[in-house]
């Protein structure tokens, strides 16, 4: 193990210090330029509509709603309200999170190779990629995350590289401070919570000295080093228990599906190889290589780092913990993907966590291997300035490529049904589409004008912008399936509160509509009238759909009134157990649809398949009329009710 490091933490010369505040001046200009001109995407829109919320009912609903923790979300609206309606304003926590891990990978590899302008070099190679660009414009937590981690990194690098009688105290509550931040900020931090504690153990079998000095920190600063880890790992079980353990489940995750392994789909040695493959593309974006590059990069790597370790003197040094860091978050990454818990090789924005210690690992471990080779091809110089040049090539080759988008998300679908429809009074839209209106009317005023507290996502807001007024219904499902009567139960409910409604329902791209959308004339024709919507205009588009809806008189002739409705008949349940949450929804309409949810009604059977049975009364006729769902009913299951002739 080295010697203390804390007292050279400050030695940067003056040229040594103009270059990095070169480095972070050019990292802001391109972050700003980008991040000026580029619309958010259709999660960054997602992210500004719930840090946008007029309340915080709303915007704990919206929250809890959501695959994120709430630090970011609260970082935004702060933002919002300080800067505007602007992109940038959108992507200031972002940008300065960015520009703040720039200057911590500096600190980090300067510290770490006692190297400054190794630092340096660093800092760009990470400030100025790819990765770091592309997640430091976008509206997500990602970046913010990454820099408190690497916030907590630097701490933890001073933890284990100081004699634990001179560690400054709020070295460790740095590190605790930092992950617990992180951990509110985005659930990829677990990874590095793990890898903190398991490196210690991995330095204590790696040698004699590091023994020692976790010996000394174990005996005489117990309850300080204890409180280190105990803090953050606190933190990370209560909002688990809280939040995160709602979406550890593969099916609520299923944009990064192929990212998560399926025994039925391909086997375990298949992921793993197409998944690892694809990890090396978005963990050393540097450049862009093909997938065999990919692979040769990869495997150089993999064997570098190998014999690195095996060097009992690289062992004993504090160059060794960012190698060990992230080859335990890339194992746990990987156990994750197996076990479908979390993607592996997925989307970048999810493993962004890895890249900036793939960074740090890179350059140190370039610094490594410059010491074990002879004293005239060690020189730093040279090294560094080779290392300089490459960082120069690939940041040009990917900035002279790259491209900036300035419209919203599917702009094509609303420009086609702005011309069919013009400026409608009222609009439905299912949940995805939802984000995609608000990002079309990004710079309008949003109101919720009612909730059903009986589902909570079944909403109507009030747009207005100079004088104009638009109300949005917005359906709990996903996607409009207009081959079910649910979908055109939603259409009159949104008759009901709006007043006549068009549709606006573009498919999501990569996937495919549940039902042919050539028979949605037909469809719409047989099932609208029976839930009392008439279709009066249709336009289809591949597997987009926009109509419009007036009420139907159809189904007129008598109201709905609940009798009893029980969930789990079958298993002893009390009768009734339902009445209420039924009565809720469809008390006094002539057509409803409910829709049985175990999370909503309870489980009055804990482990057993239950059936759910609705009785009701029509008042044109007084007939009595049942609907029975069988088990396992709360599993998607969906009872209509109506008083139709």
């Amino acid at each position: 193990m080295t010697k203390d490091h804390l007292s050279h933490d400050r030695r940067w010369s003056t040229p040594s210090l103009a270059a990095l505040a070169a480095v972070l001046g050019a990292t802001a200009f391109v972050l700003l330029r980008v991040g000026a001109r580029q619309f958010p995407n259709y999660d960054g829109v997602w992210h500004v509509f719930v840090a946008r919320q007029e309340t915080w009912a709303t915007f704990w609903s919206e929250v809890k709603a959501n695959a994120h923790p709430p630090l970011f979300y609260l970082l935004l609206g702060a933002s919002i309200k300080a800067f505007g309606k602007a992109f940038l304003a959108y992507r200031v926590v972002s940008i300065v999170a960015t520009l703040g891990s720039t200057l911590l990978v500096a600190r980090i590899v300067a510290t770490l190779t006692s190297s400054r302008w190794l630092g340096v070099v660093a800092a760009a190679s990470f400030g100025l990629s790819f990765s770091a660009v592309e997640i430091g414009t976008e509206v997500r937590a990602y970046s913010l995350g990454g820099c408190l981690v690497l916030a907590a990194f630097s701490a933890y690098v001073d933890w284990l590289g100081t004699s634990p009688a001179r560690l400054p105290a709020r070295k460790r509550a740095a590190f605790a401070g930092a992950t617990s931040l992180a951990l509110l900020t985005s659930y990829s931090t677990f990874f590095f919570l793990a890898a903190a504690l398991a490196v210690p153990c991995l330095l204590f079998l790696a040698d004699g000295r590091w023994r020692a000095r976790l010996w000394r920190e174990a005996t005489q600063h117990r309850l300080a080093a204890g409180m280190m880890f105990l803090v953050p790992i606190v933190v990370a079980m209560t909002i688990y228990r809280v939040h995160a353990r709602m979406w550890k489940a593969a099916a609520m995750l299923g944009h990064v599906g192929s990212f998560m392994y399926d025994a039925g789909h391909e086997g375990l040695w298949r992921f793993i190889s197409r998944n690892t493959r694809s990890l090396v593309l978005l963990a050393l974006p540097l450049w862009e290589p093909s997938g065999r590059a990919a692979v040769v990069a990869g495997a150089a790597l993999l064997i570098g780092a190998a014999l690195l370790l095996a060097r009992r003197g690289f062992r004993r040094r504090l160059a060794v913990v960012p190698v060990l860091f992230l080859g335990v978050m890339l194992l746990l990454n990987l156990v994750a993907g197996i076990k479908a818990r979390y993607p592996y090789g997925g989307q970048m924005r999810q493993e962004f966590f890895l890249f900036p210690f793939a960074i740090v690992a890179l350059f140190t471990g370039i610094d490594a291997a410059r010491r074990l080779l002879p004293r005239r091809w060690s020189a730093r110089g040279p090294w560094v300035g080779a290392t300089a040049l490459g960082v120069a090539a690939s940041c040009g080759l990917w900035m002279s490529t790259s491209q900036v988008d300035p419209n919203p998300p599917l702009k094509p679908q609303m420009d086609r049904f702005h011309a069919a429809f013009r400026q409608p009074a009222a609009v439905l839209v299912d949940q995805f589409n939802f984000i995609v209106l608000f990002a079309h009317y990004l710079d309008w005023d949003w109101h919720l004008e009612w909730q059903d507290p009986h589902r909570s996502l079944w909403q109507v807001w009030s747009l207005s912008r100079n004088g104009q007024q638009l109300r949005v219904c917005r359906s709990r499902d996903w996607l409009l399936d207009f081959s079910t009567l649910g979908a055109y139960s939603d259409v009159a409910d949104c008759l009901s509160q709006a007043g006549p409604v068009t549709v606006f329902r573009p498919q999501q791209p990569e996937f495919h509509a549940a039902w042919d959308t050539r028979n949605t004339a037909a469809l719409a024709s047989e099932l609208g009238p029976k839930a009392g919507a008439l279709p009066t205009g249709l336009v289809v588009n591949d597997d987009d759909v926009y109509m419009t809806f007036l009420p139907s008189s159809s189904t007129g002739g008598g109201s709905i009134s609940v009798a009893e409705a029980t969930y789990g008949t079958n298993c002893g349940a009390p009768r009734g157990n339902a009445t209420e949450r039924v009565k809720g929804d469809c008390e006094g309409r002539s057509f409803c649809v409910y829709r049985v949810r175990a999370d909503v009604l309870g489980d009055p059977a804990p482990g057993r398949p239950k059936d759910f049975t609705v009785a009701w009364t029509c008042s044109h006729d007084g007939s009595r009329r049942q609907a029975t769902i069988e088990a396992e009913a709360g599993f998607g299951g969906a009872a209509f009710l109506t008083c139709a002739r």
